[in-house]
């Protein structure tokens, strides 16, 4: 929110040029490659259309073969792409919201739903903003990746069809039929 944006943006940055990118066995590494070096050049895209429409580069966007150095942009607005797309890489944007109603807003200004993260010491606000947002799931005060086997993973919107995970899968990968069977001739019918 607006009234600790600026202090929060300069925490985030600093925090996130900490963490080190290399191969994923050193257990000192924080940050792998990518699948291919293609997908490098998509989230430089993201970052530059950012940038061009008025974004701030508070770190990264260098990367070397599949190596991307973890990036963070601040002022991203609704006109830029990486406001609608996923980077599906080490690339965080930050929009300034008004209030909590802004939150919501600009949340729900997606096509996409599966899995929101909600950070705060504010439990009515967690908690409007759980009811609120269009997403399959709300993490409080945690990350947005949580996936155990028995709970139901899936989103909203175009993030998914139906929920995996115990058996939500099952209800959700099959169809129920009813079937009965008698013995052929134990059955007398009035005609």
């Amino acid at each position: 929110e607006a009234d600790i944006y600026d202090a929060f943006c300069e925490k985030f940055a600093a925090k996130v040029k900490m963490l080190k990118v290399g191969n994923p066995e050193d257990p000192t590494t924080i940050i792998g490659p990518l699948i291919e070096e293609a997908q490098c050049r998509f989230i430089d895209g993201l970052i530059d259309d950012a940038l061009y429409k008025g974004a701030t580069l508070l770190s990264g966007r260098e990367h070397e073969g599949c190596f991307y150095k973890p990036t963070v942009i601040a002022d991203v607005t609704e006109e830029m792409v990486i406001f609608h797309e996923e980077a599906f890489g080490p690339a965080a944007a930050i929009i300034k919201a008004r209030d909590i109603d802004h939150v919501i807003e600009l949340a729900n200004n997606s096509t996409y739903g599966l899995s929101s993260s909600v950070i705060t010491d504010n439990l009515s606000a967690a908690l409007k903003l759980s009811e609120e947002i269009e997403s399959g799931m709300v993490h409080i005060n945690g990350p947005t990746i949580q996936d155990e086997a028995h709970i139901p993973f899936g989103g909203v919107k175009e993030s998914g069809m139906g929920r995996e995970g115990g058996h939500f899968a099952i209800e959700e990968m099959t169809e129920l039929k009813w079937v009965t069977v008698e013995a052929a001739g134990n059955r007398s019918y009035p005609f």
